[in-house]
């Protein structure tokens, strides 16, 4: 080692015989830290001659250099330090090593012989693809070289560039390269004969970003690829299909024929599509047409399963297993590494079987429970199975037209069947109508302790799979179960047009159930309150009570046979344009989420579907009670209390009249005009008069007549603190949708002084009221009489149809109508008699449209009916 150090040392200090030595590279700068060694600098290889005896003493360094004294011969340390002697010159450097003559440079060329039994692939596959048509190449190189080959390649390259699939760019730093590579398959028929040869072209998914979009169990998610080869941008979206048992029907369930129809037109737009005709064969699945309806099967899948298994000559049998068979997980001979492959293969195949043999689905659930250990047991239930499978090749799902769509389930389960874990199996089948649709069998998640456990844990699965089924509905998904909601589904029964009603409340008609006062009474005449097809009963009063209107509704509903689903509360409403449906999620009472799907969506919740309370400055100090309208249920309470009602409309001042009857001093706050008119006028209904007149005359012209009949019978409201507003009863109502007050009896107890007229409330204190005009009134109740609003824009998005407030944007009569499927009841404005009205509008709309859509997916028309 010292020679070494020296000899470096000395080439880096004085230039060599041979020419100067270039200086080493400036050394990087070093960060302070712990002393360590320094590293040598990095030189050309220099050679040095043999050093001395002085030289093995050690490295030399500029202090370890001595010179001897003239005088004494000893040793004395001298500086500066002379320049050593130079090296003696470098021998040459040694001529390259001569290259290997071989057999090429001579230009002998042989082709080369393999002795240890392989062989070139792509000359293999050559020779193989002659003998064998059906062969598939596994590289590019060696598809070009085959004529059909190639011109599947070229036929998928130019559908490519018609697609516009890439656009050529040049290349970027940071950017991620995806390759891209071909994929070869030979599609055959069903009968094992070549349909054609099918090539693709793919990025390599490993290597890219992935954005999933679509609706699960609905459609088909589909993959946004950023970026295909390296330099072309990808312009277009691929398809991706889950595989589940039930995804042929289910799938057809959802999709509604039109709706099938709207995509097919949406993607020939963007894409180059080529029609097939009637589905007969893919992945696997065979369908045929017999005259009934259609059929599902996996006659060659099954056949090719027997073949990998070596089992097309095997015995029958009649079962798929032994109903006293146990498996365990141990106890007998474990399969080897081959025969145990083998094992997963095939009970992997038999897995993709039961789409359409839900007979073979216990057996090979079963079998799979043994993938990680198979043995000798578990691999002869497994050809047991096979054996079964060989003689019911032609067993599969016929699908027939039902007369009925009833929902029906059936399950049941074992108690602690599996050995292994005390665990049972449980197993349930779906039917609508004659048709299966669902099915499952499955080791239940936890043990059961008891029999009976067992089987309502088998039944929980079931109705979970009827419930979703439930969820894809057929007609239209009505929102609201009041006086618009029934008169929609009960125009569409008289129309054979399948409905499915969400109510948030427990019952029908929420807003006359749960938020009205006792004492209410329909303000206009029975016959102007009539939904359609159904009169009042004549024993009905002229202006029916609370209770009359409920009965009437009660029985309306059962005349009709509505069903609502109740407890169900809708917290968003969106339209996919994909596949032009409405998805509705509504949350179930105790917090579970169900989305409804359905291509028709009628919005009835009307336009009293939440309260609206006034924010009220010191509201919170306010001692008293604060209640709304919707609270308030009789003055009896209040009797002898000063109660003050917010709000002059019909229901503040009924709520008035009421107080005043059971004892209580109630105060009525006004903040804006108000039009007060009889409710009746020369002995017929005021409503009446004023529908009769407006078939011959303007709406000014009637509005005068009415004020002046008014003013001749109640006399002048202003002079009673109820100022009148510019515009007339009924243009008012039209503009704004604020109904003009008829009055019941509270207006004589205004006169009268019993029911006082105050200002509009500016603050609340301890003990009372602060009003605009400055007055204090000591108070021990206050009642917000200040109505209702819509809550759809809360849950519906589609900010084109309804605005802010949550009415339609366009006006009456042309505003039960949106895009998309959207319909919207009881938003007129005009009370019972215009939610009638739009209900007959809309329901015959769709009816039309689902006889068009049954009409054009009839037999002969479409592949398949729409459920």
């Amino acid at each position: 080692m010292g020679h070494a150090a020296t000899s470096r040392l000395e080439a880096s200090a004085s230039p060599s015989a041979a020419g100067p030595v270039p200086s080493p590279p400036p050394s990087p700068p070093v960060l302070p830290g712990p002393s360590r060694p320094a590293s040598p600098p990095c030189h050309s290889p220099v050679r040095s001659a043999p050093a001395g005896p002085a030289s093995s003493a050690g490295p030399v360094t500029p202090a370890s250099v001595t010179s001897p004294s003239p005088a004494t011969g000893a040793a004395s340390p001298v500086s500066p330090l002379p320049s050593p002697s130079p090296p003696p010159p470098l021998p040459p450097p040694a001529p390259p090593a001569p290259r290997p003559h071989t057999r090429s440079r001579s230009g002998i060329h042989r082709p080369k012989e393999r002795t240890d039994g392989t062989v070139a692939w792509i000359a293999s596959y050559l020779a193989q693809a002659q003998e064998d048509p059906s062969a598939e190449p596994r590289h590019y190189q060696a598809a070009m070289s085959i004529p059909h080959w190639g011109a599947a390649m070229d036929l998928e390259y130019q559908a490519l560039q018609n697609n516009g699939t890439w656009q050529l760019v040049p290349p970027r730093s940071g950017v991620n390269i995806i390759d891209s590579k071909w994929i070869f398959k030979v599609k055959k028929h069903a009968d094992g004969s070549i349909e054609r040869y099918k090539a693709r072209l793919v990025a390599k998914g490993f290597k890219q970003w992935r954005l999933t979009l679509g609706m699960p169990g609905l459609v088909p998610p589909f993959e946004l690829m950023d970026l295909f080869p390296p330099l072309l941008t990808l312009h277009c979206l691929f398809f991706s299909v889950p595989s589940s048992p039930c995804i042929c029907w289910s799938m057809l369930m959802i999709l509604s024929w039109s709706a099938l129809l709207l995509l097919i037109v949406a993607l020939g737009s963007e894409f180059a599509l080529k029609d097939l005709g009637k589905l007969h064969y893919f992945l696997g699945l065979e369908v045929t047409y017999p005259g009934d309806g259609l059929a599902l099967s996996q006659q060659k899948y099954s056949h090719d399963i027997l073949c990998r298994a070596g089992m097309l000559d095997c015995k029958a049998a009649i079962t798929p297993m032994s109903s006293t068979e146990v498996l365990f997980v141990d106890g007998d001979t474990l399969l080897s590494a081959d025969v145990a492959t083998e094992y997963r293969n095939i009970v992997g195949g038999l897995q993709y079987l039961t789409i359409t043999r839900p007979d073979v689905s216990y057996a090979v659930n079963r079998v799979c429970q043994y993938l990680h250990v198979p043995r000798d047991t578990h691999w002869t239930a497994v050809k047991r199975i096979l054996r079964y499978v060989s003689s019911t090749l032609t067993h599969g799902l016929h699908r027939r037209p039902a007369p009925t769509a009833v929902l029906a389930a059936f399950s049941d389960a074992d108690w602690a069947g599996n050995p292994n874990d005390r665990r049972s199996t449980g197993g349930y089948a779906v039917f609508l109508g004659s048709n299966l649709i669902a099915w499952s069998a499955r080791k239940q998640a936890t043990v059961s302790r008891s029999s009976t456990e067992a089987e309502y844990k088998a039944v929980a699965d079931a109705t979970t799979e009827i419930i979703w089924s439930l969820c894809t509905v057929e007609g239209p998904i009505i929102v609201g179960a009041g006086p618009s909601g029934l008169a929609v589904a009960a125009t569409l029964r008289k129309h054979s047009v399948p409905f499915t009603i969400l109510e948030r409340s427990d019952d029908i008609a929420d807003l006359w159930t749960n938020r009205t006062y006792g004492r209410l009474r329909l303000h206009l005449p029975k016959a102007f309150c009539e939904l359609p097809h159904v009169r009042f009963p004549p024993d009905f009063p002229a202006y029916p009570s609370k209770h009359d209107f409920l009965r009437y509704l009660h029985s309306y509903a059962d005349h009709f046979s509505i069903s609502p689903l109740f407890g169900r509360t809708v917290t968003r409403a969106r339209f996919d344009a994909v596949t032009s449906l409405w998805h509705v999620t509504a949350v179930v009472e105790g917090g579970e989420v169900t989305e409804y799907v359905s291509r028709w969506l009628v919005v009835a919740s009307g336009e009293n579907a939440e309260v609206v309370v006034p924010r009220v400055k010191g509201r919170e100090r306010f001692a008293g009670e604060v209640l709304h309208s919707s609270e308030y249920k009789s003055g009896e309470r209040f009797k002898g209390k000063r109660v003050l009602v917010v709000g002059c409309g019909n229901s503040g001042m009924e709520m008035c009249l009421d107080l005043c009857e059971h004892g209580a001093i109630p105060f009525m706050s006004v903040r804006s005009g108000v039009h007060v008119l009889p409710r009746e006028m020369l002995g017929s209904s005021t409503f009446g008069i004023a529908m009769n007149l407006l078939r011959w005359l303007p709406v000014n012209l009637v509005d005068r007549f009415l004020l002046l009949v008014a003013k001749m019978i109640l006399g002048d409201t202003e002079k009673y603190g109820l100022k009148r507003p510019k515009l007339g009863p009924l243009e008012i109502k039209g503009v704004t949708g604020k109904s003009p007050v008829l009055d019941v009896g509270a207006w004589s107890l205004i006169k009268s002084g019993d029911i006082k007229v105050v200002a509009e409330v500016e603050s609340l204190g301890c003990n009372g009221a602060r009003f605009v005009d400055g007055n204090d009134m000591a108070l021990d109740a206050v009642i917000f009489a200040t109505g209702y609003r819509s809550n759809v824009p809360s849950w519906l998005q589609d900010g084109e149809f309804f605005r802010e407030d949550g009415k339609p944007r366009s006006r009456s009569p042309s505003n039960w109508r949106g895009p998309n499927g959207l319909y919207c009841v009881g938003f007129t404005g005009q009370g019972l008699l215009g939610a009638g009205k739009d209900a007959l509008r809309a329901a015959s709309d769709i009816a039309g449209r689902w006889q068009e859509m049954v009409a054009a997916a009839a037999p002969g028309a479409a592949t398949i009916s729409p459920v």
